[in-house]
């Protein structure tokens, strides 16, 4: 019986830290950024933000620096201090009600902290 115990428990263990995920630290003098891009949608009774069917650029201090799908998970390493954040869809708005419009944030990241972004977009709707 006891052999059994400790396969399970180490079994455990494992199954606990591949789920337990977090972004790498980074190291000094950096800051690790996540950008998280959902679409604000109503439902009804709410807005609810629901992630984006389709990449939405993103440029950091006025240059492209891949999409939403990139950042959102682990984010990327960058050089702490102020920086400008800017994000734009891949195609312009249609009569249907394509997403979005640009937004743009500046922020300083602290040294050695990770620090989460989220642009919230607003579906344009056209009148009939």
């Amino acid at each position: 019986m006891r052999t059994r115990a400790l396969p399970l428990a180490l079994l455990s263990l494992t199954l606990l830290a591949t789920c337990a995920h977090s972004p790498p630290s980074p190291p000094p003098g950096m800051a690790s950024l996540i950008i998280k891009c959902c679409q604000l949608v109503d439902d009804g009774d709410s807005l609810i933000c629901q992630p984006l069917t389709e990449d939405v650029r993103i440029h950091i201090d006025g240059q492209e620096a891949g999409t939403c799908r990139k950042w959102a998970r682990d984010g990327q390493i960058l050089p702490a201090g102020p920086h400008k954040i800017a994000i734009d869809s891949p195609s312009p708005p249609t009569r249907e009600g394509e997403c979005c419009l640009e937004q743009e944030v500046s922020l300083t990241l602290p040294s050695g902290q990770v620090h989460t972004e989220e642009f919230r977009l607003n579906r344009i709707e056209y009148p009939d």
